[in-house]
């Protein structure tokens, strides 16, 4: 019986100690499972936090941006929006983001962009890189020093998704044609920058009328105005030459004859030794010329 009871009491001694250790690895108390709990799964809810992934949404079968890339576009978009040397090179009219319901990562992201470009041309930027200067070939000016841009690795572009303003138009009308006066959602904002731009050009087409008919009743145009004026000095230079005109019909009295009683119109004729000068140059040519057949073609008559 004492053996028994010894026995016992070490069979509860090393339950208490397999008791202690699964509670000090933070192990779970229960077996869940048919098969005795491995201590290798058993994990420590204190412990730090290690390597963690992070799950993409899917987007139209793209995955979603990172926190980074969301970021680095933000950045390229708003240097693409303030550099003013690009836009007067290519002609800009204006630019969008990407659609929310679009992915925005690198490998999907770009900007929407409407030029006001000839439909034949075919060479424009279909890349943006901040701080890169991107001139067309017919460009004089000099490219800029490439610049770093804090926030983005150096050479990071931004895909450029470009609209010809004329192509976009007739893209435009085609669909109010057959779609009954509206268009596609999906290019809203291309029908949202022809508008405003439509909207501004007739505005400053409608101030310059409003100045010309303002102008036209009681006097001049200021074009017409700067022309009149430059008239004005050009007649006044002409006086000041008059002023002090050598000529006595310019002026009453001067040391040179009148004009209309000089020679100044009139072709100056050949003095009679220079005539007979010519004709004499002119006979001894003749003279020449003859003796110089007669030496050449004896036969015939000369």
């Amino acid at each position: 019986i004492l053996a028994q009871a010894r026995g016992l009491a070490d069979s509860c001694r090393a339950s208490l100690a397999r008791f202690h250790m699964a509670n000090a690895s933070g192990g779970h108390l229960l077996q869940t499972g048919k098969k005795p709990q491995s201590q290798k799964n058993q994990q420590n809810p204190d412990a730090p936090l290690t390597h963690c992934d992070y799950h993409r949404m899917l987007i139209k079968d793209h995955y979603g941006a990172m926190p980074s890339e969301t970021f680095q576009y933000d950045v390229v978009y708003e240097a693409f929006r303030q550099d003013e040397e690009f836009k007067q090179n290519w002609c800009v009219v204006d630019c969008a983001r990407n659609s929310p319901k679009e992915s925005i990562s690198q490998e999907n992201a770009s900007i929407r962009v409407v030029m006001d470009l000839p439909s034949t041309q075919k060479l424009y930027p279909t890349a943006y890189t901040p701080g890169f200067s991107t001139l067309p070939y017919t460009a004089t000016a000099k490219p800029k020093a490439q610049q770093d841009v804090s926030g983005l690795p150096a050479g990071y572009s931004v895909a450029l998704e470009v609209y010809i303003l004329e192509e976009a138009r007739r893209k435009l009308a085609f669909q109010r044609k057959y779609r009954h006066g509206q268009i596609d959602p999906e290019y809203q904002w291309l029908d949202d920058i022809i508008r405003k731009h439509d909207a501004e050009k007739k505005h400053d087409t409608q101030e310059v009328a409003n100045v010309s008919n303002e102008y036209h009743s009681n006097r001049l145009l200021p074009w017409e105005d700067d022309r009149a004026k430059m008239w004005e000095d050009a007649s006044s230079v002409r006086r000041e030459n008059l002023l002090v005109s050598p000529f006595e019909s310019d002026r009453g009295r001067g040391y040179l004859p009148p004009r209309d009683a000089g020679t100044w119109s009139k072709t100056p004729g050949k003095s009679p030794a220079f005539l007979q000068h010519e004709r004499e140059t002119a006979d001894k040519v003749e003279s020449l010329f003859d003796a110089l057949m007669r030496k050449t073609c004896p036969d015939e008559d000369y």
